[in-house]
Order: C-alpha cells, then structure tokens, then sequence
C-alpha cells in the first residue's frame, strides 16, 4: 500500500494538524477512514523529524480556528467545569473543534508533564509574589524570584523566539535568551510556535485585582506581543520586561455557589469571557426503579424557586451512580450535606427539595419531625409547660426507594 511515496523535510507543530506544505506524489485516502481520529502517517525518507496528520475530508495547511484567549467556565458544584477545561485545553493545543479524541486523558497527562498545560488553585491568600514574582530568601539575601505565571509566560515566549532554540535548556537560559530578544527587532514568530495554557482553578476565590496586579492591561488581546497595540511592562521586584505573547491562554474556573461573577470586578469582567456550565441531567440514566434525570431536574427546580439558580446540583454527584446502595449513600453523605450548606440548615427548606416533611420515620420522606416528649424529658420540672418547643427535624437513616421517588412523583 502506497501511502507516501517521496517527500521533503518540513518543520511542523505538533499542535496543529499541519504547519508547512505537503509534496506528496500519491495520497490513497481510502485508507483513511476517521476524521476524529488524527491518523499519523511517517514518511521513511524522515520519519524520525516529520509526522504527517491527514483527514478524510481535508489537509488542514494553514486553517486557523479562534479561541477566546481568557475564558472562565463558572456553574454550580458537580457541573464538571474541571473536565470541560481539560476538553478546552486539548481543543486549543490541537487547534480543533470539540471532536473527541482518543486517549483524552493520556493527552492531558503529556502536555501537563511537558508543561504546555500547567494547573494551578487560587485561595485566599495567594498573591502577586505567588503569581508572577516576588521576593524569596536565598539564606543570604532577599531575591526577586519568578511565580509560577511569569515562568509559563517565559517559556511561551522562549517558544516564539525565531532563532535556533534549544527545549532541553534549563530555566534560567530560556529566560536570559527571551529577555535579550527584547532588545531586538522581529525576534518573535508566533505563527507555528506551541500553545501554552494557563488553568486557574477557583479563580473567584483569591482577590483577583490583586493577584494579577499589572497583568489586568496585557490580558487584552491587543496588547499581546507582536499586535497593534503591544504594551510592555516593568515589574515591580526584578526590573524584567513583562509582555504577554499570543501563544498562552488563561482558562479559569468559577464556583458560583462561593460567589456571583456579578460581584467580580467590572475591568476584569471585560477582560475574561465567561462562558456558562449547567447541570445536565440528560447524561444521567435510570438507576433501578428511580428515574435520575427527573429527580435532579426536580430538586434544581426547587433550589432556584426556594434560593437561587447559581446554587444548584451539577450532574457530577450522579453520574458515577449505578446502583441504588451507591444513591442512597451519595442522597446522605453529599446532596444533603450540600443543601445544609446551601440553607443554612434551615431544615423545612430542605425538606421541601427533598420532596416534603414526613410526621414520623415512618413516613415516606428522607426529612421527618420528630416532637419532643415534654412530659418525659421535663417530667419533674413544674414549669415545663410555659416553653414552646419547637419540632426537631431527622435526617431517615434508612431512605428506601419509595423516599427517593417521593422527591419527583
């Protein structure tokens, strides 16, 4: 089978489906059958320094497909915002639509240890010195030193330099060599170089004006190195040049149940584009006798009319589910401690998500009142009866389906 009979040595990007020209004599495409599927075909003649990705339909040459540079998913708990930005991130290194690919996770395990993808959790004390540099002791003194950004933004750049660039230096010569380019003119060529992604889990949770500091202007795509409008900056502790190349993106992560987006900076909204994950309780199935998608849909439909639409259930607490012991277990161990957090134990708004209050255990109902037994509790106090005590509410140790079923039928 002739697939490639001559070709000449080409420069590609392993992030793209083909960066160069393609001199082929005879391409049989029949043997080509899965577009999802980047099939990989190696001309001998240079098979150690070229690797060809050809479709069924086409030979991407110079295709280009836009992705916004700074998205932020946000959704309620258990929407899979996680998963959706490892999909994201493989989206932008291979230059494609959302086809799945194949080995998903394993691809997500290369770029991470090759450090095109870099995964970092923001809290509430993280800071400027934590993101892009602040001052370290070396035991003798106080010295600038670089936070995890500034390094994936170091090499980034290191990766558009238009010299002859070696990926087995070391750090700090990636970085001298970056910082010379500077000074030059037409040093950087970001049109084959690879794609880096920044990934900001809980963004929301640090104070993010803070954290970014000067980085808030550079975040416009405009401002990149090599646009119209590049602007370069000074930082504060070490006097390096600062600029964002074109080639990095920044994909964060919003809990909406921890805070609103309206609460966000109105700067740093224009800066972002927010893109909204819902819980889908289409991707649940039938466990047993209990139908899982309408009982999501449900207890959501209550939450938004008791609280809030940003508080609801993501299909992430169900989806592993198969089996009613499984259910059950995640009903009490999950869904109600987070409807205790979400209510603030206030236990008849609890109660009505799940379906109602029952009178007694007994009752068909996960939540029950359980009345205190004055005359047995105060039995030799005179004065009980002025109280008025107020029912206690119980959590049913042993939910059985019919519990369940009570929260949608």
């Amino acid at each position: 089978m002739k697939i490639i009979k001559k070709c000449t040595k080409i420069s590609i990007n392993e992030n793209a489906y083909v960066i160069g020209k393609i001199f082929t004599e005879s391409i049989n495409l029949k043997t080509i059958k899965h577009l999802h599927d980047v099939n990989l075909y190696i001309c001998e003649q240079a098979k150690k320094e070229v690797e060809w990705m050809i479709t069924v339909e086409h030979i991407y040459l110079h295709e280009e497909l836009s992705f916004n540079l700074n998205p932020i998913l946000f959704g309620p708990p258990g929407t899979g915002t996680i998963y959706q930005v490892s999909t994201r991130s493989l989206e932008i290194l291979y230059n494609r639509t959302s086809e799945k690919l194949e080995d998903f996770q394993e691809k997500y395990k290369e770029y991470q240890q090759n450090g095109q993808i870099r995964f970092i959790t923001f809290y509430q004390s993280f800071s400027y010195e934590d993101f892009i540099e602040g001052l370290r002791s070396d035991g003798t003194a106080f010295v600038p030193k670089d936070g995890v950004f500034k390094q994936i933004v170091i090499d980034a750049l290191y990766a558009g330099l238009t010299s002859a660039n070696n990926q087995l230096e070391d750090y700090e010569t990636r970085k001298e060599k970056v910082m010379e380019a500077f000074k030059q003119k037409d040093a950087f060529n970001f049109h084959s170089a690879n794609r880096f992604i920044m990934i900001i889990d809980e963004i929301n949770r640090a104070n993010i004006s803070k954290v970014f500091g000067e980085l808030i202007t550079l975040l416009e795509e405009d401002k990149r190195l090599t646009k119209e409008n590049e602007t370069r900056v000074k930082l504060p502790y070490s006097g390096d040049t600062f600029v964002l190349p074109p080639n990095i993106y920044i994909i964060g992560t919003m809990n909406t149940a921890d805070r609103s987006i309206a609460l966000m900076d109105t700067a740093l909204r224009r800066r972002f584009g927010f893109e909204k994950i819902v819980p889908l309780p289409s991707l649940l199935t039938q466990v047993e006798d209990i139908d899982l998608p309408t009982l999501l849909h449900r207890m959501n439909q209550r939450i938004e009319a008791l609280y809030i639409r940003d508080h609801r259930i993501g299909h992430a607490y169900f989806i592993n589910v198969g089996t009613l012991d499984e259910l059950i277990m995640t009903m009490q161990n999950k869904i109600i401690p987070l409807l205790q957090d979400y209510f603030y134990d206030d236990w008849e708004k609890i109660g009505l998500v799940l379906g109602g209050i029952g009178r007694s255990e007994q009752d068909s109902y996960i939540i029950y009142q359980e009345k205190v037994d004055v005359s047995a509790l105060f039995k030799h106090a005179t004065d009980y009866t002025s109280f008025d005590f107020p029912p206690k509410y119980r959590v049913k140790e042993n939910i059985t389906v019919e519990d369940i079923k009570g929260i949608y039928e």
